[in-house]
Formats: C-alpha cells, structure tokens, sequence
C-alpha cells in the first residue's frame, strides 16, 4: 500500500495544489464515508450498505495520507471538532475491545473508531500542543521511526497468522498495550540492524 501511495502521490499532489478548501473537504468526507463509516455501520448492525464496490482499503490509506497532508499544513481551522470526534473514537475503541465476542470488527487502521483518534493524535502532535520528551530513547525512535513502520507488520503477521497470538486472548489493556509494546521493539530491534547494511541504510535512517 505505501508504494501505491507514492505512485499516487504527484497525483495527490496536484490536486491539492489546485483544489479549493471546500473541493478538498468533499473528497475527505467522501472517503471517510466509504472507507470507514459504512463498513463499520455494517459489521455493527449486520447490515449490507454498498460501498459502491469501490473497495475500503485503498481509500482508507488515501484518505489517511490527505487527512495528514491537510492538518499537518494548517488547513484545518476549527480543531474542536477532531477533539470531540477523537474521544468519541477512543471510547468507541475501548468499548469494542470490550465487546469483542460480539461484535467481529477489525480493531486495526480501517475501522471507524480508529481512525477518529488516530487523528486526533496526530492533530494534536502536528500542532504542539501535545510533545514527547527528548532523550536517548525517544531520539532512537525518531531515527528509525520509518524502518519500525515498515516492519511492525510483519511482527504483527508472524504473532497473528503464524504463531496464532491474538490481543483478546488476555485482559483488555494487557492485550492491546503489551502487543503494542512488543510490536515497537521488535521492529525497533529490525530497523535498527537493517539500517546497518551499507546499501539500504539511506533507505532506513
């Protein structure tokens, strides 16, 4: 998908260079709707609202990288709707973490919940409000922060599809939180010795 998305990007590109503030919303509420809010309303109440076959995963990661080039150049201007919005995600995240026997939604990236809080996160680190301390630990992170986001999935895939791991197996936050913290050091620890080899280093650091 990230390299569907740099493909796409010098089309991105143009059309926010072009695109009135109002064009750019529409597009954004369009892929927000397909992508995200219609295939969570589905699972929810077992419905079968189309998608217009257009398919949720390419116009999730999109909208993902629009909604991230929109805040992060300070288009946005009325941020107490992504705050309100986030904490309605972040509580509707707790509780299908909580409903998990009932409700078979994926709990990743592509559901609704998800993706309100995960932008709220990301307004709120765009725009100073919220910073993480600087030390040796968190300057690491930085340093290969693009080579744990290239291999945090497939950590992800070896725990899930081959050693059949999954977070509901254990209490909620242990489950969620410790995934999340075994995820970041494994692929710490791969970024970090892949960023060694001489010919893919400027690709990882």
């Amino acid at each position: 998908m990230l390299v569907g998305l740099y493909i796409l990007t010098p089309v991105l590109r143009k059309f926010v260079e072009r695109a009135e503030d109002d064009e750019v919303r529409f597009v954004l509420n369009s892929l927000f709707i397909v992508a995200f809010l219609i295939p969570t309303v589905n699972k929810l109440f077992n419905l079968q609202i189309t998608t217009f076959y257009l398919g949720e995963r390419i116009f999730s990661y999109t909208f993902y990288f629009l909604i991230g080039y929109y805040i992060g150049n300070k288009h946005f201007k009325n941020y107490k709707y992504i705050y309100i919005l986030g904490i309605i995600g972040f509580f509707g995240f707790l509780l299908l973490c909580i409903l998990n026997y009932k409700f078979d939604i994926d709990k990743g990236n592509l559901n609704v919940f998800t993706c309100l809080y995960s932008i709220l996160i990301f307004s709120l680190f765009s725009s100073g409000k919220l910073k993480i301390p600087m030390n040796g630990i968190t300057k690491n992170i930085s340093k290969y922060s693009f080579g744990i986001y290239i291999m945090h999935v497939f950590w992800l895939n070896l725990l899930y599809k081959g050693l059949h791991i999954y977070p509901n197996r254990f209490p909620i936050f242990c489950g969620e939180f410790g995934f999340w913290i075994i995820d970041l050091i494994l692929s710490f620890v791969s970024a970090f010795i892949i960023a060694k080899i001489p010919i893919i280093k400027k690709l990882f650091v």
